[in-house]
This record gives structure tokens, C-alpha cells and sequence, in this order.
């Protein structure tokens, strides 16, 4: 009888990481992953200052892929984990948020309602890796221009937009006629245009001028327009709807802009990692590489009928690390990204509260 009831209850024992999605996105999103890790060319790679050997990496997530295939769902896969994997983490709060993948109608060329430019990389943008001139400052990019001798910061998004820095340089890849679903484009660093010629084209970040993030939501609830209990994407859509005359002044308060790039395919991470709708992650990636296995727990939402959030479960899954943003900074930010779509939009919209990242390296 002892023996029956103990192989009931380790049946019924709940999972040590149970995971709201499905298998085959994770194995899809792992696939990418290794596919990265196997052409790079780094011997190690850093996880919160810690220098791990690039190759444990590589380990780490073929072992994770075959105890998928082996035992995914299984009181066994959990066993395995524990027993094969460290688990490393920041030893903080973890914030997570989602991305998605925005659809903008846009036109080829401006008219009276297309008047919002999507740029390409401006030629006279320059990186500087100040490591060059002083080895202490290596990993640290500066984004600038030449004026006269000197290189300065480039272009802000208030001297790109309202002082025309970037007219008549040939450099429009696309017009679109929302300014905000411009502005949130940029946040989401990837999206997709509906041309009126029926197609429908990627548009993927290709660069970004140098300029810290400053976040929309931040400033509004510092100026008391919206609660921060309920700030989120549709709250905001739904403030400028009711105020849009102060639109433009509060976007322009982000001096940050990014330049984007038509393309056959994508989305892809900041290491050209195709990201897999609900398994890839952006971390700052001066602390956890692309190419990490990590399992994240997280405030998932539960929506009515009529789309709205009725309240909050804990969720958990795991992710691939494969991107990172201009608001995803130290070690306590996590963007989680959505894909397309409706649900996508609604998921990455709401998506703004604590949880924890673990990040999964094969025991030595």
C-alpha cells in the first residue's frame, strides 16, 4: 500500500517547470539557437560577468533539445534538468514586458496621409568602439557623426522628425500615416507593412542612433495621465485618442529612433537569430549572451470575452535568449516576444510585471 501511495504521489507531484506553450515552438526556437552557437567563433561568452567557454553553450542546448524529444512533460524531463543543469540567476527582480510584431498599412512614396518616413541607416552614422582607444572601455559603443573635426552624438528623434536632419537623403524605405503605430514599431524593433499593391513585406531593424530609451508609459504616468496599475499599450492608444495633441511632445521626449529594412523574411535578434513567436527573449545583452537556454516564470494575463484582462496567473516556460532592445537594460529586464497578430498585440500590450529568469548551463 506505502509503495502505491508514493508512486501517486510522485504522479501527481506538480511539475518543476511547467511550460504554458508547446513543444514544437520550443523546439523550433532551440534549433535556431544551436544553428547560432555552432557558427560562433568566440571562445567564451559572458553571463553576468561571469565568462563562460562558448562550447558549454553549445552543450547546454543540445543536451536541453534531446531531453525534449526524450521526455518532454514528463516527471522525468523535470528530474533530468535538475539533475544535468545549473541554474543561474540574477539575484533580482525580474521585470518582463512583451514585444510583437506590429502590421502598418504603408506606401512606397509620401502623400498627403503617408507621411511618416521609415528610414534606412543613415551613411554618416558612425559606431566607435571606445575599447579601440582604451582597452578598459572595451564592449562600450558610441553611435555618432563628424561635425568638423570632431565626432558628436547623432540625430535625436525631435532633429530627425520636426528639424528634417534626414530629408532629402534618399533614405525612406517606406511611408506610413500612424505616428504612434510608427513610434511603437520602433519599440518593437520588427514589424510588417501592407503596401497597396497588395503586398505585405518585413521591415526588421537595422539600426539604431545612439540615444538612450526614454519610455512613453514612464512619462505619462509621471505627469499623472495614467495610473501606473494600469498602464499598458491600449490604455495608451486610448489616451491619445482622447488627447491627440499631445502626441507628438511626449513621443519626442524619447530621443532614442531606430532605422529599419525591408526583407524577404524575419523577425531576427540582434545576432541575426530568426525569433520564434512566444520562445524568444531580449536580455541586455552585455549580461546574458544570445544563445542561452533559460526558463522564465512571469504574470500571465487572463482575458474576457470582450479582450480585456480579468486578472493575473503565474506563468512559466522556457525561452531562448536571442534578442535584446533599447529598454531591456541590467539584469532585471526581460521582453518577451509575442509574434503577430491580434493575440500577439494583446499579449505583449498587457505584459508588464515581476517575476525570475534562470538561465540553464550543463553541469560540468
Amino acid at each position: 500500500m506505502l509503495s502505491l501511495l508514493l508512486a501517486a504521489a510522485v504522479a501527481t507531484a506538480p511539475a518543476t517547470f511547467p511550460d504554458d506553450a508547446d513543444k514544437a515552438s520550443l523546439l523550433a526556437s532551440v534549433a535556431k539557437t544551436r544553428a547560432y552557437l555552432a557558427g560562433l567563433h568566440k571562445p567564451t561568452l559572458t553571463l553576468l560577468g561571469r565568462p563562460i567557454a562558448t562550447e558549454r553553450f553549445r552543450r547546454s542546448a543540445a543536451r536541453f533539445e534531446a531531453l525534449v524529444k526524450e521526455s518532454w512533460g514528463t516527471p522525468q524531463f523535470d528530474q533530468d534538468l535538475e539533475d544535468q543543469f545549473e541554474l543561474v540567476d540574477p539575484r533580482t527582480p525580474v521585470r518582463f514586458t512583451g514585444y510583437h510584431l506590429p502590421l502598418l498599412e504603408a506606401r512606397a512614396k509620401r502623400d498627403a496621409t503617408y507621411r511618416f518616413p521609415l528610414y534606412a541607416p543613415p551613411t554618416d552614422m558612425l559606431a566607435v568602439p571606445l575599447g579601440t582607444f582604451k582597452p578598459t572601455l572595451a564592449g562600450t559603443v558610441l553611435t555618432g557623426r563628424v561635425k568638423g573635426t570632431l565626432v558628436v552624438p547623432y540625430f535625436t528623434r525631435t532633429e530627425i522628425d520636426d528639424g528634417n536632419a534626414l530629408a532629402n537623403k534618399q533614405l525612406e524605405v517606406a511611408w506610413v500615416a500612424d505616428e504612434l503605430g510608427r513610434y511603437s514599431l520602433m519599440v518593437q524593433g520588427s514589424g510588417m507593412l501592407h503596401f497597396d499593391d497588395g503586398r505585405t513585406v518585413n521591415v526588421n531593424y537595422a539600426g539604431q542612433n545612439g540615444h538612450p530609451y526614454t519610455g512613453l508609459g514612464k512619462a505619462l504616468v509621471a505627469d499623472g495621465k495614467i495610473p501606473m496599475a494600469q498602464l499598458s499599450m491600449p490604455t495608451i492608444e486610448a489616451y491619445f485618442k482622447s488627447n491627440p495633441d499631445q502626441m507628438h511632445g511626449y513621443l519626442n521626449r524619447n530621443p532614442s529612433y531606430v532605422f529599419f529594412k525591408l526583407a524577404p523574411d524575419g523577425p531576427f535578434g540582434s545576432d541575426g537569430i530568426a525569433l520564434t513567436s512566444g520562445r524568444s527573449i531580449a536580455t541586455d545583452k552585455s549580461l546574458y549572451p544570445s544563445g542561452a537556454i533559460t526558463y522564465v516564470k512571469y504574470p500571465r494575463a487572463r482575458f474576457d470575452d470582450k479582450g480585456q484582462v480579468a486578472g493575473w496567473d503565474q506563468g512559466g516556460r522556457f525561452v531562448c535568449d536571442q534578442d535584446t532592445g533599447g529598454a531591456i537594460t541590467g539584469p532585471g529586464r526581460v521582453d518577451i516576444f509575442y509574434g503577430g497578430g491580434q493575440e500577439g498585440a494583446r499579449r505583449a500590450g498587457t505584459l508588464n510585471g515581476m517575476g525570475t529568469l534562470s538561465v540553464l548551463l550543463l553541469k560540468e
